[in-house]
Protein backbone atom coordinates (compact mmCIF):
# COMPACT_ATOMS: atom_id res chain seq x y z
CA UNK A 1 0.00 0.00 0.00
CA UNK A 2 1.54 3.29 -1.08
CA UNK A 3 1.29 6.11 1.48
CA UNK A 4 -0.52 9.28 0.51
CA UNK A 5 0.81 12.82 0.95
CA UNK A 6 -0.04 14.99 3.95
CA UNK A 7 -2.45 17.74 2.73
CA UNK A 8 -0.45 20.59 1.16
CA UNK A 9 -2.46 23.32 2.87
CA UNK A 10 -2.25 21.76 6.34
CA UNK A 11 0.46 22.75 8.81
CA UNK A 12 3.14 20.20 9.72
CA UNK A 13 4.08 22.05 12.92
CA UNK A 14 3.92 19.66 15.87
CA UNK A 15 3.75 21.08 19.42
CA UNK A 16 4.32 17.75 21.22
CA UNK A 17 5.78 14.45 19.98
CA UNK A 18 6.55 11.18 21.73
CA UNK A 19 7.30 7.79 20.26
CA UNK A 20 7.75 4.34 21.72
CA UNK A 21 9.09 1.22 20.05
CA UNK A 22 6.79 -1.71 20.69
CA UNK A 23 8.13 -5.03 22.05
CA UNK A 24 9.63 -7.24 19.36
CA UNK A 25 9.69 -10.48 21.35
CA UNK A 26 7.13 -12.83 22.85
CA UNK A 27 7.89 -14.21 26.31
CA UNK A 28 6.30 -17.49 27.41
CA UNK A 29 6.67 -18.93 30.91
CA UNK A 30 7.30 -22.69 30.83
CA UNK A 31 6.22 -25.26 33.45
CA UNK A 32 9.77 -25.69 34.76
CA UNK A 33 10.02 -21.97 35.61
CA UNK A 34 12.18 -20.92 32.67
CA UNK A 35 11.07 -18.38 30.11
CA UNK A 36 11.07 -19.00 26.37
CA UNK A 37 11.73 -15.87 24.28
CA UNK A 38 11.21 -15.64 20.53
CA UNK A 39 10.97 -12.88 17.93
CA UNK A 40 7.44 -11.64 17.28
CA UNK A 41 8.25 -10.90 13.64
CA UNK A 42 11.32 -10.73 11.42
CA UNK A 43 10.86 -7.18 10.13
CA UNK A 44 11.74 -3.98 11.97
CA UNK A 45 10.02 -2.60 15.01
CA UNK A 46 6.56 -1.07 15.20
CA UNK A 47 6.70 2.46 16.61
CA UNK A 48 3.71 4.13 18.26
CA UNK A 49 3.58 7.93 18.20
CA UNK A 50 1.53 10.37 20.23
CA UNK A 51 1.56 13.91 18.88
CA UNK A 52 -0.38 17.12 19.08
CA UNK A 53 -0.65 20.37 17.22
CA UNK A 54 -2.66 23.57 17.31
CA UNK A 55 -4.73 24.49 14.25
CA UNK A 56 -7.31 26.99 13.17
CA UNK A 57 -10.83 25.53 13.27
CA UNK A 58 -10.98 25.44 9.44
CA UNK A 59 -7.69 23.49 9.36
CA UNK A 60 -8.97 21.11 12.04
CA UNK A 61 -11.90 20.37 9.73
CA UNK A 62 -9.42 19.76 6.88
CA UNK A 63 -7.51 17.31 9.10
CA UNK A 64 -10.71 15.43 9.94
CA UNK A 65 -11.55 15.25 6.24
CA UNK A 66 -8.03 13.91 5.56
CA UNK A 67 -8.56 11.23 8.23
CA UNK A 68 -12.07 10.24 7.14
CA UNK A 69 -11.77 10.49 3.36
CA UNK A 70 -8.12 10.25 2.27
CA UNK A 71 -6.94 7.89 5.04
CA UNK A 72 -10.27 5.99 5.03
CA UNK A 73 -10.63 6.34 8.77
CA UNK A 74 -7.13 5.07 9.52
CA UNK A 75 -6.71 2.44 6.78
CA UNK A 76 -4.38 4.29 4.41
CA UNK A 77 -0.88 5.34 5.53
CA UNK A 78 0.51 8.81 4.84
CA UNK A 79 3.91 10.53 4.60
CA UNK A 80 4.99 12.89 7.38
CA UNK A 81 8.34 14.35 8.43
CA UNK A 82 9.44 12.98 11.80
CA UNK A 83 10.31 16.07 13.88
CA UNK A 84 13.07 14.20 15.78
CA UNK A 85 14.97 12.74 12.82
CA UNK A 86 13.75 15.01 9.99
CA UNK A 87 13.18 11.85 7.91
CA UNK A 88 10.01 11.52 5.83
CA UNK A 89 8.29 8.48 7.32
CA UNK A 90 5.08 6.64 6.55
CA UNK A 91 2.54 6.57 9.37
CA UNK A 92 -1.01 5.36 9.85
CA UNK A 93 -3.51 6.94 12.25
CA UNK A 94 -4.48 4.49 14.99
CA UNK A 95 -7.71 6.32 15.81
CA UNK A 96 -9.58 9.49 14.94
CA UNK A 97 -7.82 12.70 15.98
CA UNK A 98 -9.17 14.27 19.17
CA UNK A 99 -10.13 17.92 18.58
CA UNK A 100 -10.33 20.18 21.64
CA UNK A 101 -11.43 23.80 21.43
CA UNK A 102 -8.52 26.04 22.41
CA UNK A 103 -10.01 29.50 21.79
CA UNK A 104 -12.86 30.67 19.59
CA UNK A 105 -11.00 30.14 16.29
CA UNK A 106 -8.38 27.52 17.20
CA UNK A 107 -8.18 23.94 18.44
CA UNK A 108 -5.66 21.53 19.90
CA UNK A 109 -5.45 18.25 18.01
CA UNK A 110 -4.17 15.08 19.71
CA UNK A 111 -3.32 12.11 17.51
CA UNK A 112 -2.01 8.54 17.83
CA UNK A 113 -0.07 7.16 14.89
CA UNK A 114 1.92 4.03 14.15
CA UNK A 115 4.89 3.40 11.89
CA UNK A 116 5.08 -0.07 10.43
CA UNK A 117 8.57 -0.69 9.04
CA UNK A 118 7.53 -2.91 6.14
CA UNK A 119 5.69 0.00 4.46
CA UNK A 120 8.60 2.09 3.46
CA UNK A 121 12.21 3.16 3.85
Amino acid sequence: MTPINWPAGLSTRITAWSEQTQPTVIRTALENGTVKVRKRFTGGSIIHVQCSTELRIADAELLMQFFNVDCLGGVNPFWFTNPLTQDVVDYRMMEAPVVTNLVSLAATINMRWEHLPYWGP
